[in-house]
């Protein structure tokens, strides 16, 4: 769109008898809102395609041009640019098309327009002189007459990527400014300025931002003393900046600012429950935070699975990784990896409100593959396992008093060549049981016990699953007999089962065979065993390598297969894992994960969570149990300058998206809401999943929060007849 003499012409390009054949229409619009043109007008209309129209006002009319394919044939790439003049009356006075730049045997696309105070300009993309691409720009005169032959060169010779351009006229000169982009996600921006005679002035080009990073150029002004451009930079999301330099190419703002942040990059999230409430951590970047600056965040779950408290950040100074959350005796250990190839591990013990008992975080190991992998507890100490260095399963006790053990190296075959992976644990009152992967030409499954003071049980590993081929990913849990589940490929077919087996506090291995907790079909990973006060329901991701969604099963203490079918917690089409899973009371779960999030200024992972009534066999509900899910979720604003605790309240929310900023700069750390589900031992399944969320904040008080749950869809029970 453009204005000129108190009319604006609207002009857009419309498909007609095939992808190859574009026209391009316009219509007026007086400034008082008048639609002058109730019929579109036909601007071009050529064999082939006329696309990617541009316009500048002039003094009494408008110049549109456009990317030109009369001459093609077939779908070669010889575009052309050519324009016409419309007047204030809405005539196109150039029916036939003044052509700016007709070149045989190559491409002018992507044409941009602009009035200087004498002759339109027009500038476009070419393919004349490299495979890279360049600019060239021509003037057109107010009567028609393009002045620059088939154009002026305007860039210099590179050997990088040219996208843009954009155009401002500052009142002497036309800066021309672009993307340089090398291929590896790292763009500047240069310019160079035309004259109003159609000389180039700079015979190098100009560096505006070259700040590394991925950007995208959109737009350039002349605010009547400096020139700003305005883009999207990629920072783990995009945020939008602009930046400001002077006529002379003289940058003002050095690598721009920040005018708003995209959606926090949420994921990785752990769950878990002491004492009827519960701790959930994630990992999460905000805004202006570069991947390396990401922080692990941390909230407790009333006895409703709802956030209340304070978010708190704990603190890192470089890259983290996988945090993990055990639970003990009204105490939470919040473990993460530090660091972008080895990770140290870093620790930090929580009361159940949140608050830290650590002044500063504990170093519980240095340089381990992993990171933390699992935690489990033994009244207020705790066992953390891990993949140290050499591809060995290593652990240390967090003892009470916050002191750390020395390292305690699982056992291991005698062969030095297999290597052991994925390390699991669970406490059952008497012992510890580390799981891990065991590669020895195939994958099996291996175990160990620990002492609850960190000896050593098991000087040899017990071999879990040594069936043919696969056996990966497995985990653990415990009540009396330890339930150990995994990844299983003995049937071929490229699909595993997920498959189960108890192990009893001596050792003795109960299932040999393991039972099939779910059959082969699709792919299946990262099952997560937890005793729900009955039985052990089962939760893991089934899909595509591409759309993942979380499951439930269940299985009784005797390892009885009690779900026919598995029943969904959230839909695969939103991609949505990893999960983790805690208990807040008997048969009452809360789940968390991560899932690609399409709302309104998202569409990026976030971190989603449910709470879950977990039906035991012996009390199934009628038919059609359940209410619509209540939301009572709330917003976390973000962190207000580096403090342990976030500040902000938010400004509501579009379905759960916030759209509030932090002190009208940051965006907040909420997250949608997830309805609930009641699940069935028998052979109901789930409600369809719904989300809906709320942001709130009351005079005086902000509301806190980071993830809403949904409140339990309500069971009908039988009633006694």
């Amino acid at each position: 769109m453009a204005s000129s003499g108190g009319v604006s012409l609207v002009v857009w390009q419309r498909g007609t008898r095939s992808v190859y054949d574009h026209d391009i229409l316009a219509a007026r619009i007086r400034d008082d809102g008048t639609v002058l043109d109730a019929t579109p007008r036909v601007v071009v209309s050529r064999a082939g395609n006329q696309s990617s129209p541009t316009l500048a006002g002039g003094p009494d009319g408008f110049l549109v041009a456009w990317q030109d394919g009369r001459h093609q044939v077939g779908e070669t790439l010889e575009w052309d640019i050519y324009a016409t003049r419309v007047a204030l009356s809405g005539e196109v006075l150039d029916a036939a098309g003044l052509p700016v730049s007709v070149l045989a045997s190559s491409y002018q696309t992507y044409p941009r327009a602009l009035f200087d105070g004498t002759n339109y300009q027009v500038l476009w993309g070419d393919g004349r002189n490299s495979s890279y691409g360049d600019f060239y720009g021509g003037r057109v005169s107010v009567a028609g007459e393009p002045l620059d032959g088939t154009g002026v060169r305007i860039t210099p010779p590179s050997s990088d990527y040219k996208q843009g351009p954009a155009l401002a006229f500052d009142g002497t000169q036309t800066w021309v400014v672009w993307r340089a982009a090398t291929g590896s996600y790292d763009e500047r921006f240069y310019g160079v300025r035309f004259g109003k005679d159609g000389v180039v002035k700079d015979t190098a080009r100009v560096p505006l931002f070259t700040h590394s990073g991925q950007k995208t150029l959109s737009d350039l002004i002349f605010d009547g003393t400096r020139l700003r451009a305005v883009w999207a930079e990629y920072v783990g999301a995009y945020g939008l900046k602009s930046g400001r330099f002077e006529t002379n190419g003289t940058p003002v703002d050095g690598e721009g600012r920040f005018l708003a942040w995209g959606a926090n990059v949420q994921d990785i999230p752990s769950v878990a429950s002491s004492g009827g409430t519960g701790l959930m951590a994630w990992r999460d970047q905000v805004g202006e935070e570069a991947a390396r600056t990401a922080s692990i965040r941390i909230q407790p779950l009333n006895a409703d699975g709802q956030p209340t408290g304070n978010v708190r950040v704990l603190s890192s100074s470089t890259y983290v990784v996988r945090p993990a959350v055990g639970d003990g005796d009204g105490i939470y250990l919040v473990a993460w990896g530090e660091g972008s190839s080895s990770h140290d591990i870093k620790a930090q013990r929580v009361r159940p409100d949140g608050t830290l008992i650590d002044a500063q975080p504990l170093t519980l190991a240095t340089s381990t593959v992993s990171g933390p992998a699992s935690i489990a507890s033994a009244g207020d100490s705790f066992f953390v396992v891990w993949e140290a260095a050499g591809s060995r399963i290593t652990g240390v006790m967090v003892r009470e008093d916050g002191s750390v053990s020395s390292p305690i190296p699982l056992p291991r075959p005698a062969s030095s060549s297999q290597t052991q992976s994925q390390p699991k644990v669970a406490f059952n009152g008497t012992h510890f049981l580390v799981v891990w992967t065991n590669y020895n030409g195939d994958y099996d499954i291996h175990a160990a016990r620990v002492s609850p003071t960190g000896q050593l049980v098991d000087a040899t590993p017990r071999i879990i699953s040594a069936a043919a081929s696969y056996q990966y990913e497995p985990n653990v849990a415990a009540h009396g007999d330890f339930l150990v589940t995994w990844s299983d490929y003995r049937k071929g077919g490229g699909w595993p089962e997920l498959r189960a087996a108890r192990v009893a506090s001596d050792g003795t291995l109960k299932d040999p065979d393991g039972k099939v907790v779910v059959p082969n079909g699709s792919m299946k990973r990262y099952a997560q065993p937890m005793f729900d006060g009955s039985g052990f329901t089962l939760l893991w991701q089934q899909g595509s390598d591409a759309f993942m969604g979380p499951k439930l099963a269940r299985v009784s203490l005797d390892g009885t297969v009690l779900t026919p079918a598995p029943l969904d917690v959230w839909r695969a089409e939103d991609n949505a894992n990893p999960a983790g899973m805690a208990l807040l009371a008997p048969h009452k779960a809360v789940i968390v994960y991560q899932r690609f999030d399409s709302g309104p200024g998202l569409y990026m992972n976030r971190v989603h969570g449910r709470v879950l009534s977990i039906t035991p066999e012996e009390d199934k509900p009628d038919a059609g149990s359940g209410d619509a899910g209540l939301d009572s979720g709330v917003d976390a604003g973000t962190d207000g300058g580096g403090g342990v605790t976030d500040g902000g309240s938010d400004a509501g929310t579009d379905g759960g998206v916030d759209a509030g900023m932090d002190g009208g700069t940051r965006p907040d750390a909420g997250a949608t809401v997830d309805a609930g589900t009641t699940v069935d031992a028998g052979t109901d399944t789930p409600e369809a999943p719904e989300d809906s969320g709320c942001g709130c904040s009351s005079a005086g008080a902000p509301f806190w929060g980071f993830l809403p749950l949904a409140l339990l869809l309500r069971r009908r029970r039988a009633r006694a007849s």
